[in-house]
């Protein structure tokens, strides 16, 4: 009986893998050497797809891997970014299929990053992924690089677009990542559980500094909108300008012989006719302004007079004390 086993046992076939032994990229370097040595498209995905199941590394090379992902992912959402005029175009030589094949190493670059960059938290209330990023101020102008409206990487996004899971993760990262120009101590607070310290307080200057370009990203999503009721300073308001009248939009005749209704606002006024949601933020946050500042005038002005009230008040119990005093001062000289 045993003997018909051990038989079985060594006639049945050896599952191939059990003659693989795995292994796993220990450093950015290692991993970036296999890479420039291969020209074969599959092996480059699945190297790239190798970042998401293989284990963490030093934050020196996850720094350099982000850089490096962004480099590639740059122009994921369009054949036409990875076209070569020297391989032909439209259905000669092989300048369409090398675009396509382009194309989707960038677009599984974007995907690795999506999942291991942009990602929030899995838990609630905790860091997400890229929170490191903030404080990186290299990184975090390669972030911004990536995100430069020439670039056209946040194009589709908006609410008219059907979104796959990568790009609703990535969606969400641009809606937090941009509210860091006017709530950074929030997040602070939120995700790393303590109060602002020195290093800190330079990170929030530069993202307030950061600001236009935020509101490039919030324009793009066609979020602009939640803008109102923020704060704005000098360069915001520039920014918010220059899409409120350097954009065409719909507007009724000037004259009779006018038949252009779709033209350049002259003012923020005509831009708000024309629907521009930055020009309605913009002319709205002067109402506020006008109107904090006359509430604040008479509020002063409430003070002011409640003071001189008091004030009189005041003197009208010292001079009713002292009356007091001397009449008692009478009375007591007169008994004397």
């Amino acid at each position: 009986m045993n003997e018909e086993l051990k038989k079985e046992e060594k006639e049945k076939p050896v599952h191939p893998l059990l003659k693989f032994v795995p292994r796993v990229w220990h450093s950015f370097e290692e991993w970036l050497k296999r890479w420039e040595q291969t020209t074969y498209l599959a092996e480059k995905l699945g190297l790239l797809h190798g970042l998401l199941v293989g284990e963490g590394w030093p934050i020196k090379d996850r720094h350099q891997l982000v850089l490096f992902l962004l480099e590639v992912a740059d122009g994921y959402n369009n054949d036409s970014n990875f076209y070569c005029r020297e391989e032909g175009l439209y259905g000669y030589g092989n300048g369409e299929k090398n675009s396509v094949n382009r194309r989707a190493i960038a677009e599984k670059a974007f995907d690795v990053l999506c999942l291991n960059f942009f990602k929030g938290s899995e838990k609630n209330y905790g860091e997400p992924l890229w929170w490191w990023m903030v404080s990186d101020e290299r990184l975090f102008e390669k972030v911004l690089w990536f995100l430069a409206p020439d670039r056209k990487n946040c194009q589709y996004l908006g609410r008219l677009y059907r979104l796959n899971h990568s790009q609703e993760i990535f969606k969400k990262f641009l809606q937090d990542f941009s509210w860091l120009g006017w709530e950074y101590r929030q997040f602070v607070q939120k995700y790393s559980d303590r109060w602002l310290l020195p290093p800190e307080e330079e990170t929030e200057k530069r993202m307030i500094a950061t600001r236009p370009q935020f509101i490039e990203i919030l324009d793009t999503l066609g979020e602009l909108h939640c803008l109102n009721g923020q704060e704005l300073d000098p360069a915001s308001i520039k920014k918010l300008t220059e899409l409120a009248l350097g954009r065409r939009c719909h507007l009724p005749k000037i004259s009779v012989e006018d038949n252009d209704t779709y033209r350049i606002p002259k003012s923020l006024e005509e831009a708000v006719l024309g629907g521009s949601v930055a020009a309605v933020i913009i002319v709205l946050y002067r109402i506020r302004q006008r109107e904090k500042r006359r509430i604040d005038t008479k509020l002063e002005k409430s003070e002011r007079a409640y003071k001189e009230q008091r004030r009189r008040e005041e003197i009208v119990r010292i001079n009713n004390e002292k009356k007091a005093l001397e009449e008692r001062a009478e009375e007591l000289a007169t008994k004397g």
